[in-house]
């Protein structure tokens, strides 16, 4: 009886130990993002907390390749995004443009694109369910994602705001195409072209979000989703997704590369350095 009760703890031990490798192990050590596996689904957790998970362009690169790594990996089904701390993110980081300054962004305006071009095209071709579980406020980027995503689980405090208008440059991310097709054109406009914010209750009366949830049961609630997923075979919903974004890739792809352009263009003038000196200086 006693080396009965030696041997299975002996497995225990050792499913203990291979299930901590599991979940902890395996995967690339990002700066900016945190990688879990866990339940069929690849976490990808945002975790820029000092800055409100604002976007500098090498955590817009490590996004990109978190996406991409979720796509092929085969023991994971779903692939979702949250964050940490108050933000899901606050946009885009201003500190790496008052380095650089106008000389340093023209500079660095070819490798600006091919960020940006990438970034948008690992959500484009990204064939698993796709649930962003939003923490908290979307702003610039989180906006762009949330039309990304398959499923969209928010917290109670979350808003959604584009302040393009006041730093005097374009939308990018293909949001000045989604945006208006998701919450209509007048709607869009009101955030494209005022600036005007969107609370979680009216993203979800303007069909922008799924669910709103306290943030304590955010992702109780994102097993809920994956496990009515689970009631169909993951190829067939992959299948579906496929089929209905067919067509529009191309257009989409030729659309984000007018806008990153466009994008590109307004943050090479001197004006948009002068705006980004003025907020700082507030």
């Amino acid at each position: 009886m006693l080396k009965l009760q030696k041997s299975n703890f002996l497995k225990i031990k050792l499913f203990m130990k291979c299930d901590a490798m599991y979940y902890s192990s395996d995967f690339k050590k990002y700066k900016f993002i945190e990688i879990e596996k866990k339940d069929n689904i690849y976490k990808i957790n945002f975790n820029k907390v000092e800055t409100f998970n604002s976007i500098c362009f090498e955590f817009l690169r490590e996004i990109s390749e978190a996406v991409r790594d979720s796509n092929e990996c085969k023991d994971t089904k779903y692939t979702v995004l949250t964050g940490k701390g108050k933000y899901f993110t606050s946009g885009m980081d201003l500190k790496q443009f008052l380095e650089w300054k106008t000389e340093g962004i023209i500079a660095n305006q070819e490798s600006i694109k091919k960020d940006l071009a990438e970034f948008v095209n690992c959500f484009l071709y990204h064939d698993k369910p796709l649930i962003g579980a939003l923490n908290g406020p979307a702003i610039g980027g989180g906006v762009a994602m949330t039309n990304f995503f398959d499923y969209k689980i928010v917290s109670e405090d979350t808003y959604f705001l584009l302040p393009f208008v006041k730093f005097g440059i374009t939308p990018t991310d293909l949001i000045s195409y989604t945006l208006p097709n998701t919450i209509g054109i007048l709607k869009a406009n009101e955030m494209l072209l005022l600036g005007k914010s969107l609370t979680a209750k009216e993203a979800y009366d303007l069909k922008l979000i799924n669910e709103i949830v306290k943030k304590e049961n955010l992702w109780e609630s994102v097993i809920k989703v994956t496990n009515r997923f689970n009631k169909f075979k993951v190829e067939n919903i992959k299948a579906v997704k496929n089929v209905s974004k067919y067509h529009d890739r191309q257009i989409l792809e030729d659309w984000s590369r007018r806008e990153i352009e466009s994008f590109v263009e307004c943050l090479c003038r001197p004006e948009f350095y002068k705006s980004i000196i003025k907020k700082e200086n507030v």
